[in-house]
């Protein structure tokens, strides 16, 4: 059930090692927030829909730095990680 409502609604999976972002939410989620772990890694990762829309993805950032595409890449260092997503 968790992953089910982690890929079909907040659009987060799993794809080799990378996480592929894609959400499709209610147009009233202004933001939401999630915590993923990959071994020791930890990833905070945050989703603003400032524009109120249902789906699509115009910036992906991690640690402060834009990344092409949609997908996080998965670092497995151990490390704390912040990604951010801002919808468009």
């Amino acid at each position: 059930m968790y992953r089910l409502g982690s890929e079909a609604i907040l659009g987060i999976r799993r794809v080799g090692q990378a996480l592929q972002i894609n959400p499709r939410i209610s147009k009233s989620w202004a933001s939401y927030q999630v915590t993923y772990r990959d071994g020791e890694t930890i990833y905070q990762i945050r989703v603003d829909n400032a524009s109120g829309l249902k789906r699509g993805v115009k910036q992906v950032t991690l640690d402060g730095k834009v990344l092409p595409g949609n997908e996080i890449p998965l670092l497995s260092d151990g490390g704390q990680h912040q990604a951010h997503v801002l919808m468009g």
